[in-house]
């Protein structure tokens, strides 16, 4: 919430071509570089290729958390806004010439490609406590969408302005609805679609739907751990990773707060086709920063994992907040009867025999 007044104060002054203010809160705030608030179409680089302001291209896109193919978004009043790079809009051939030299490759090289399996218990925890950096700068980016006027304080625990998340929406359905939808159009379109319900009711069981037989979860999960990588004041995410801030925040609230997902308390299995038992150690306690899928039948894990893989065994027995929550009810596949878990959920583990990592859902010690 802290940041929503830096979005908007550098957006309107971006659209007034005045630069000078902005890169003060960017040398503080780096992170905010590739927001694109609720509402509006265009991220600060998109704007200055559209005023031809050659000397902001230029300083924008060396900042090391510039992600010079952000992408703009589409709104309810410009839904064909969306889908564009700043180098697709510059009329400007210096700027389109300059943008261009930008490649997908460079900007993977700039923001790494780094795979994580696991947070540490002490960043995990504190992550949990004061929030993802992605939902907190989503939160921000979209306060009016989610929290309307309310004045909330930034040092609430995150637990609470998740469930006030939750609460809202029932009030705030179709502005929610149209964030998540929009946010999401520029990534999968068909899959945003099904989204548009006219119940509460039927949206959050969507939003778990989506997870469950989309593409979605996979680059959504992969943005959520990478911020493994990073502190709150170092966090660098791809635009692509903030297409999905609004769906995770939705998908993270539902999961806690609808009382139609009843937390589970016996075993859950997770099989991965590939073996990851290095990655582990006995006591070892960690956090999974995204939503990790289970089932409670072992032969499907096993399955999932053939012949050369894991298989996680939980322990779900501990209550707290992150007990997993049955969702087969509204997966696009219930015949593999899935458990989800929020994300943010930490683990114990107990014993490793090779192919089998057994683990123990444990409560946070904040």
């Amino acid at each position: 919430m802290k940041d929503n007044r830096d979005i908007q104060y550098m957006v309107n002054e971006a659209k007034k071509n005045r630069f000078q203010r902005i890169w003060t809160i960017l040398d503080e705030k780096p992170y905010l570089i590739n927001v694109i608030p609720e509402n509006e179409s265009y991220s600060l680089l998109h704007i200055a290729t559209i005023l031809n302001n050659t000397d902001a291209v230029y300083k924008l896109s060396n900042f090391t958390s510039c992600d010079v193919l952000v992408k703009s978004a589409s709104t309810i009043k410009r839904k064909s806004a969306g889908g564009k790079t700043p180098e697709q809009l510059a009329k400007n051939n210096v700027i389109k010439v300059y943008l261009k030299t930008f490649t997908e490759k460079r900007m993977q090289e700039r923001f790494g490609n780094t795979p994580v399996f696991v947070t540490t218990q002490a960043k995990g925890e504190k992550y949990n406590r004061l929030g993802l950096p992605l939902m907190l700068l989503t939160m921000s980016s979209y306060k009016k969408t989610f929290f309307g006027n309310e004045s909330l304080s930034p040092s609430d625990h995150f637990q609470n302005l998740l469930n006030y998340t939750f609460q809202s929406s029932k009030v705030r359905l179709k502005n929610v609805e149209n964030e998540v939808i929009n946010s999401l159009y520029g990534f999968d379109a068909n899959s945003a679609k099904i989204l548009r319900v006219n119940t509460t009711r039927l949206f959050y069981g969507k939003i778990v739907k989506l997870y469950t037989g989309h593409y979605v979860y996979m680059e959504m999960n992969k943005a959520l751990k990478r911020e493994a990588l990073f502190d709150y004041n170092t966090y660098r995410p791809r635009s692509s990773a903030l297409h999905f801030g609004p769906y995770a925040l939705m998908l993270d609230s539902v999961l806690t707060f609808w009382n139609e997902l009843t937390p589970y308390n016996e075993i859950t299995y997770r099989g991965v086709s590939v073996n990851i038992s290095s990655h582990y150690d006995v006591n070892m306690t960690f956090v999974y920063l995204d939503f990790v899928s289970t089932t409670d039948d072992k032969n499907i894990a096993e399955s999932f994992a053939g012949t050369h893989g894991s298989v996680l065994v939980i322990d779900n027995t501990h209550i707290c907040a992150w007990q997993p929550r049955n969702i087969a009810k509204y997966s696009d596949f219930p015949h593999e009867r899935e458990y989800l878990y929020p994300s943010g959920a930490e683990f114990l583990v107990t014993a490793i025999d090779g192919r089998h990592i057994f683990l123990k859902l444990v409560n946070p010690s904040f």
